[in-house]
C-alpha cells in the first residue's frame, strides 16, 4: 500500500476540484514530514560519529607535559656485587709492610687469631702442604688454594666437581645463594655409624674466586650443622677468611689443581 489512500472521485467538477486540492496540501504535508523525520536522523548519526572520534582521540592522544619516568622504579639497579670488597685479598691488591703479626704459608698469608688453633693439612707422600686447618670451640675450618683461569669463570667448573664427588659418594649438594662469599654449598654425604646407625656428614663450602685462584673454604661442626638456629656460628670463621692474603705465583696449573703450600713463616 502507498503513503496516500486512493479517493473515489464524484461527479461534481467543484468538489472534486476541492477535494484533490485538499489532497494534494496532504501530501506535500506528509512530503515535508518525512524529509525533516531523515534530516534529523542523518544529523543524529553525524553526532554519534563525532562524539566516538573525540573519544578516541582523547584515548590515543597523551598529555604533553606527561613523565613516565615516575613509572620506572631503579631501586633494585645497584652496581655489580663484589664477594672480596672486604677480602680475602690477591697480593696485588694490599701492602703487607703495614706492622701487622701474620703467618706465612707461601701461597696463603693469614692474620692469626686468639682463640683460633691453627694447624696444616699435609700430603705424607709428596711432603707437601694441602690446606690450612682453623679450629674454634664446636667448629672448624679447611682453606685450600685452587688454581684459576686466567680469564676467570672457574667457580661453576669447581662447584659441578663438588657436586659430582658428593653423588659419587651417595650424597647431594644444594646452593645457598645468600652465603657470606656469594653462593654456600651445603654437601650431605650420607654415613654409617655404630649399630649400621645412618648418619650425615654435613659440611659447608664457600668458594672465592680471585686473579688465578679459587679459595674454597669447609667449614665443619657447629658452623655448619647450625647455621640456621645460629647465623653468627659462622661469622668468627668468615671474618678470619676476610683477612686472607692470597699469593698465587706465576707456576702455571690447570683450573681446579690444588695450589701447596708451604709451612708457616711468622712475619
Amino acid at each position: 500500500m502507498g503513503l496516500f489512500n486512493k479517493r473515489v472521485k464524484t461527479e461534481d467538477p467543484v468538489a472534486s476540484a476541492v477535494e484533490e486540492a485538499m489532497e494534494a496540501q496532504e501530501a506535500e504535508k506528509a512530503a515535508k514530514e518525512a524529509e525533516a523525520e531523515k534530516a534529523e536522523e542523518t544529523e543524529a548519526e553525524v553526532d554519534a560519529d563525532e562524539n566516538a572520534e573525540d573519544v578516541e582521540a582523547e584515548e590515543a592522544e597523551e598529555p604533553e607535559d606527561y613523565d613516565d619516568s615516575e613509572d620506572y622504579d631503579d631501586s633494585d639497579q645497584s652496581e655489580e656485587y663484589d664477594p672480596r670488597e672486604d677480602g680475602p685479598f690477591d697480593i696485588s691488591e694490599v701492602d703487607l709492610n703495614d706492622g701487622v703479626k701474620r703467618l706465612d704459608f707461601g701461597a696463603i698469608v693469614v692474620t692469626p687469631v686468639e682463640g683460633f688453633e691453627l694447624s696444616v693439612l699435609a700430603d705424607a707422600e709428596k711432603k707437601v702442604a694441602q690446606a690450612i686447618t682453623v679450629k674454634w670451640k664446636s667448629s672448624a675450618m679447611e682453606i685450600a688454594l685452587l688454581a684459576g683461569a686466567t680469564s676467570g669463570g672457574s667457580l661453576e667448573q669447581i662447584a659441578d666437581e663438588l657436586e659430582e664427588e658428593a653423588e659419587n659418594a651417595g650424597g647431594t649438594v644444594e646452593v645457598d645463594e645468600k652465603g657470606p662469599f656469594g653462593p654456600e654449598y651445603l654437601r650431605m654425604i650420607p654415613l654409617e655409624g655404630k649399630g649400621k646407625k645412618k648418619l650425615v656428614h654435613l659440611t659447608r663450602i664457600w668458594l672465592i674466586e680471585g686473579p688465578r685462584w679459587v679459595l674454597r673454604v669447609t667449614l665443619f661442626g657447629e658452623a655448619a650443622t647450625r647455621k640456621d638456629e645460629d647465623p653468627t656460628l659462622e661469622a668468627p670463621f668468615a671474618e678470619f677468611v676476610r683477612n686472607i692474603v692470597v699469593r698465587r705465583g706465576d707456576k702455571p696449573a690447570a683450573p681446579g689443581d690444588l695450589i701447596p703450600l708451604t709451612l708457616p713463616i711468622e712475619g
